[in-house]
């Protein structure tokens, strides 16, 4: 459930909202968007064209970044109540986005442009949640739908449509966590984080991408430009430090606590001395004396 992230270059693509004319006013969120979503094409399209550039996809985050999570539901087999997700991981991913991360679908299908459009319902999830929330049955043709926090209004249902491999996009104590992945475009995903990946160091690639970027448009921003690598481990060394400060803290209320433990066992050892010799002199047992002396 692991992947090279060594090789992939995640690049964080936003378009300035800039004013078209004072007699026009600001653009149009519409027009905005459609702007966004030809120059992006166009940077993709030329990136793709770079030199040990393999593949090229996006989403609002890729893996190893902070997930979203929701409590959920999904259908069981036998049409009784769904069954309950506490937490069930979700993301939106953009086209080639498994190709990209060598996550092979195992069952069903993977999205494709009708998927991408407005009103569809169609999602895919991971092995992970496969195995956990199906009872052993199939995946694919369940529905699942976000927990509501008024049982009188639901969630619309969303359709599983395939399974894919296991990624490592949120690795648990326990594995790889239960994904869900939805359909997206340029212009419906939120924060789009573009994901490369190369054949050599990716961050070789970051002073290509910026001028590409310029020559693109001026206000076209890369921002947060590194390797996955580089970003899980800016990610888990504050969660590192956190645990061990925790764990420190703990070791020291577990010395302190063996030291109190220590002196009032010396204390009243101590001040038992003859009794005990007395005890053990009447033929007591070294263990029946300590377990008295506790």
């Amino acid at each position: 459930d692991r992947f090279p992230a060594e090789q992939y270059l995640a690049v964080r693509v936003s378009l300035d909202h800039d004013a078209v004319s004072p007699a026009i006013g600001e653009e149009s969120r519409e027009a905005h968007a459609a702007r966004f979503a030809q120059i992006y094409g166009e940077l993709e399209r030329r990136i793709t064209q770079q030199p040990d550039v393999l593949s090229v996809t996006f989403a609002d985050r890729l893996p190893g970044m902070g997930p979203g999570v929701r409590s959920a539901e999904v259908e069981s087999a036998d049409a009784s109540e769904p069954v309950f997700i506490p937490n069930l991981w979700f993301t939106r991913v953009g086209h080639r986005f498994f190709e990209t991360f060598d996550a092979r679908v195992v069952a069903g299908r993977d999205f494709h442009d009708g998927d991408r459009t407005d009103g569809t319902r169609s999602v895919l999830v991971n092995e992970a949640f496969a195995r956990r929330y199906t009872e052993g049955g199939s995946a694919v043709g369940r529905r699942v739908r976000y927990a509501s926090s008024d049982p009188a209004v639901p969630e619309p249902w969303f359709e599983i449509v395939g399974v894919v491999r296991n990624i490592g996009m949120t690795p648990t104590d326990q594995g790889e966590a239960p994904y869900l992945y939805l359909p997206g475009s340029v212009v419906t995903v939120p924060s789009l984080v573009m994901g490369v990946r190369t054949a050599g160091d990716p961050t070789a690639l970051a002073p290509r991408l910026r001028q590409i970027a310029l020559v693109l448009d001026p206000g076209l921003r890369l921002d947060e430009m590194q390797s996955l690598d580089a970003l899980a481990w800016r990610i888990d060394i504050p969660m590192m430090v956190m645990a061990s400060s925790i764990t420190v803290v703990v070791v020291l209320g577990l010395f302190l606590s063996a030291a109190g433990i220590f002196s009032l066992m010396s204390v009243s050892v101590s001040r038992r001395t003859r009794e005990i010799g007395l005890r053990a002199g009447l033929g007591a047992k070294h263990q029946a004396l300590v377990a008295n002396i506790f």
